[in-house]
């Protein structure tokens, strides 16, 4: 292996291992993708003393030489800027829990990266002496208003204004962060924004054309954020921001919108043609051609899906013929285009769903043993992916056959074995994912025992809502273990907070027993989010909250009351204990005010009759609470 074969290998083992660290974080797996990763920084240490690599928006340096291809690396390129980080240096002597550590921190979302400060504060140097990380510093991007960016951009439309080239260049690297400050409405109705956002990018165009490309791309992107909203509405502004890009300039934008977006429909092809105008409609094809002959397409199987989704959908008609053949081209060029025959993304995605098929309707249990074994073996690089419509349909077909041939489970259990340990491991990392549920709800088993997940409730203080849904699902044995280990964090009030919080979006019966589990061992302040949680569930222990609505406490009352009213025949009980309290000499009079300043709170019009009762008590000693009660009755009449 030669020092490019060496390079080459260990950035595409950089993505992998990212992918993977975003997906096994806390897995075993994760260990041995790393340890492969490590291999091939050894190898590539051999040809040099130390790993150097400085990221662009869309291509890497690696000791000097710059990479801008294939697409994994374009997207590693990507991914790295996404977290500002500028630049990373590997140094010899890195063992594998460093490794470990960055690979972590780097495959954290931005929005988590930039809560907690950014790489440096969550990757110190004590944690990783042998990885040096360099971040973008724009920080007073990130703080400024939308007028202070309206204020930089003013400066292209005065010629007197200065242009510091490095200020510019830093302004263009993060564009797109200046564009997410304004909103749909500043460009409608701010004429002078746009005209300073047209002139920013004929500044570019003329003289730093590399970054004018992505600049004009994010305008653009912005603009197409609201094409639904769009429709039918004058789009006029889109166009004078944009009048400065020739059809060549308008062809590179569509060329990346149908390279890199996850929604490219006819919906968007129209919009684009609306924002073109139709002068520059007549050269963009060709432009669009030779780009397409030009550019890196072979690695990007969203090329091929999104242009064949275009072509064949259900308004495909509207299309124009011209764009049908040239859109056409492109297609043919991306899969069988001289130079382009070997297109591994394409062919791996083609693949996978040729694995599909044969899984769906191979009769033969031999050749069926094969393909499970095919998919096995893809399974790292599916799981990178997160192609979660082509998982649920491994998922579903699995399902599907075992449901008609029961025969069938062993052959298929070592599919269903890797899509457990991914939702197992994923299940602990808090993100909210419909995708997660769905498999939640659905998976027939899982490969990690009770204790496994007690210790991570318990020991790491884990208290991922999919995680406990998994475990309450598949461990409804151990309650008794997880209500011990409840009892033994009964001061931990933070702890039981989070599991409450938590436990609030599982509706399973199983929570309402944990939850009154958790009231009688805890303090008044945990008590309320116990109530409030119960008022979260579709189905509660009424007789529960019937008991605690004649508790002493205010706070209590009225949560427990708020859980019961939304039972439309609740409402009337709730009503009588609130309201029909004896008072013998007024000593629970303060009780029946706060009663009744929460069904005031509450909207409780229902009430009506029993204040009147309350209105007529006698005695001097009830004066306050028929005053209360009468206020209440004439606010409502009002």
């Amino acid at each position: 292996m030669n020092k490019v074969e060496a390079s080459s290998a260990f950035l595409m083992g950089l993505q992998m291992s990212l992918n993977n660290a975003a997906y096994f974080r806390g897995h075993p797996y994760l260990i041995k993708s790393v340890e492969s990763f490590k291999q091939k920084i050894d190898t590539l240490f051999t040809f040099l003393e130390s790993i150097e690599i400085d990221i662009s928006v869309g291509s890497l340096s690696l000791d000097g030489t710059s990479w801008e291809k294939p697409a994994l690396i374009v997207e590693l390129a990507r991914t790295l800027h996404q977290r500002k980080i500028k630049s990373i240096v590997f140094k010899k002597g890195l063992n594998l829990e460093e490794l470990i550590s960055f690979l972590n921190v780097a495959s954290l979302s931005v929005k988590d990266i930039v809560k907690s400060g950014g790489i440096k504060k969550l990757l110190p140097p004590e944690k990783a002496p042998h990885i040096l990380v360099q971040e973008i510093d724009y920080s007073y991007l990130l703080e400024a208003t939308a007028r202070e960016c309206e204020e930089v951009l003013s400066a292209f439309g005065d010629p007197d204004k200065e242009k510091d080239p490095r200020k510019i260049s830093e302004f263009s690297d993060n564009f797109g962060v200046v564009m997410g400050k304004f909103k749909n409405e500043d460009l409608l109705h701010n004429e002078a924004l746009k005209r300073n956002i047209s002139n920013f990018l004929a500044h570019l165009k003329l003289n730093q054309k590399d970054k004018f490309d992505k600049c004009a791309a994010e305008v653009y992107r912005f603009i197409t954020k609201y094409k639904a909203a769009m429709q039918g509405v004058d789009t006029d502004y889109a166009a004078d921001m944009l009048k400065n890009l020739n059809e060549e300039d308008m062809a590179r934008i569509l060329l990346d919108e149908i390279s890199t977006s996850e929604d490219f429909d006819v919906l968007s092809f129209r919009f684009f043609l609306r924002i073109a105008g139709e002068k520059r409609n007549m050269g963009i094809p060709d432009s669009l051609l030779a780009l397409g002959e030009a550019d890196t397409l072979k690695e990007n199987p969203r090329v091929a899906r999104n242009i064949q989704n275009l072509l064949s959908g259900a308004d495909s008609h509207s299309i124009s013929d011209v764009y049908r053949n040239t859109l056409s081209a492109l297609l043919k060029n991306v899969t069988f285009g001289k130079g382009k025959v070997f297109d591994r993304a394409l062919l791996d995605l083609n693949y996978r769903f040729i694995l599909l098929g044969l899984l769906s309707q191979e009769k033969d249990k031999e050749k069926l043993k094969a393909v499970s074994r095919r998919i096995s073996q893809e399974w790292p690089a599916i799981a990178g992916d997160k192609d979660w419509e082509y998982i649920r349909n491994i998922f579903d077909t699995i399902h599907k056959r075992k449901k008609a041939e029961p025969d069938l489970a062993e052959i298929l259990s070592d599919i269903e074995k890797n899509i457990s340990i991914l939702i197992e491991s994923l299940a602990w990392e808090g993100r909210e994912d419909p995708a997660l549920g769905y498999f939640i709800d659905n998976l027939e088993g899982v490969n990690l025992e009770a204790q496994f997940y007690l210790d991570k409730i318990f020991k790491e203080y884990n208290t991922s809502p999919y995680g406990l849904r998994l475990f309450l699902r598949f461990f409804p044995g151990s309650i008794s273990a997880f209500c011990d280990n409840l009892a033994n964090e009964r001061f931990n009030a933070d702890f039981l907070v989070k599991i409450i919080d938590s436990l609030k979006k599982i509706d399973s019966f199983l929570v309402v027993g944990i939850l009154k589990y958790i009231y009688p061992i805890t303090d008044q302040i945990v008590k309320v989010e116990v109530l409030r949680a119960m008022g979260c569930l579709s189905k509660v222990d009424e007789e529960f909250l019937f008991s605690i609505l004649t508790s002493e406490d205010a706070g209590l009352r009225k949560e427990a009351a708020k859980a019961l009213s939304k039972n439309a025949l609740a409402q009337e009980r709730v009503l009588d204990i609130l309201l029909g309290i004896r008072s013998p000499w007024g000593l629970k009079n303060s009780i029946l005010m706060d009663n009744v300043d929460f069904i005031e709170e509450a909207g409780l019009r229902q009430a009506g009759p029993r204040l009147e009762v309350l209105n007529k008590r006698h005695f001097f000693w009830n004066r306050n609470i028929r005053r209360k009660a009468r206020e209440l009755l004439h606010k409502w009449q009002a």
